[in-house]
């Protein structure tokens, strides 16, 4: 993955950014190290650790490792695609706030719904937007309720301590 300092997370900054990740979207994603029957119908049957679907390994018993490693490859090539419509440098908790709300709702509804907010300078509009998208089905679910002001309350945090350095 290729990063620019011009978004605000290069080299050591960037492996900050994930690895913040990986600790705020874990527990939302939850963790389980065994190949399981997804009973959400997400078209996948086949689910373990942090909702993965590729290549189950049914018998293996995962580690909380492999789990981590597994999602901070995924979230990198999500960062990859928030960066790719992100004109202007984020904070690095702004920046991982959007990634969870991304790697969640996908880089299209980031680049669509919250990007437009925060090229044109309007981080705060950005994080305030974040507790709208909480429902699924047309149902507000208190999950994402929760997940949602995580990362609205994350996103501040990010603006007040400023641009990492």
């Amino acid at each position: 993955m290729k990063l620019t300092a011009r978004h605000g997370a290069a080299g050591a900054g960037a492996a900050a950014v994930i690895a913040l990740a990986v600790s705020f979207t874990g527990p939302f994603e939850g963790l389980v190290t065994h190949v399981y029957k997804d009973r959400l119908g997400t078209g996948q049957p086949w689910t373990y650790c942090y909702g993965d679907t590729l290549d189950p390994q049914f018998g293996h018993t995962y580690t909380k490792a492999e789990c981590d490693a597994d999602l901070a490859k995924k979230l990198g090539e999500f960062d990859t695609g928030l960066r790719a419509c992100t004109a202007v440098p984020l904070p690095t908790k702004v920046e991982v706030a959007f990634l969870d709300g991304s790697y969640n709702l996908g880089v299209g509804w980031y680049c669509r719904n919250i990007a437009p907010l925060a090229n044109a300078g309007r981080l705060a509009d950005a994080c305030s937007k974040l507790p709208d998208y909480d429902h699924a089905g047309g149902h507000v679910l208190k999950g994402l309720t929760i997940r949602r002001e995580a990362e609205r309350d994350l996103c501040f945090a990010g603006i007040a301590e400023g641009l990492p350095h």
